[in-house]
């Protein structure tokens, strides 16, 4: 693993890290965003806090490790053009670019970077691939049947045309 002082994954799997903390405030100002009527907001962060407690959620049960790890990997082919080297908080690390040769130098590999998250490239396997792991075992064993009961939750409100659209204004 990188020595990075920010987040090493090895320091910071089991309790997480964020800038911030999410609470069911974000979760309904998320909600609200992608276009969800403020009728249904209520209902729907109960919804879904209830599904998390079900799965066991470490976030919605209060209990567990809450660490979560997303490992993008991207294909070298396709570095420079989803993504940069970065400073924290995303301020683009001049020094480090191109991305891609800076992470084909010998080791060890420090520093950040961002991906732009374009939903082309994330649809195809053969530019981008998306491992997760949480750090609660449970939930971990748990999170596909949590995300398939999450989509069926979601559906009524974000499963039309119409619907998607108003959510990625």
């Amino acid at each position: 693993f990188s020595k990075d002082p920010e987040a090493t994954p090895a320091q910071v799997f089991l309790s997480g890290y964020a800038a911030s903390r999410v609470s069911t405030d974000t979760l309904t100002n998320l909600l609200s965003d992608c276009g969800v009527e403020h009728t249904k907001l209520r209902s729907l962060v109960q919804q879904i806090m209830q599904l998390g407690k079900k799965h066991g959620l470490p976030q919605a049960t209060g209990r567990g490790h809450t660490g979560h790890l997303s490992q993008i990997f991207i294909h070298r082919n396709c570095i420079d053009k989803y993504a940069y080297a970065s400073l924290p908080y995303g301020v683009p690390d001049r020094s480090r670019q191109p991305l891609s040769s800076h992470l084909a130098c010998a080791g060890p590999i420090v520093g950040q970077a961002r991906v732009i998250a374009n939903p082309s490239a994330f649809m195809r396997a053969s530019a981008v691939r998306i491992y997760t792991a949480s750090a609660d075992e449970a939930f971990h064993n748990s999170r596909g049947a949590f995300q398939e009961e999450l989509c069926r939750v979601l559906e009524p409100m974000l499963g039309d045309q119409p619907s998607r659209e108003r959510a990625a204004r």
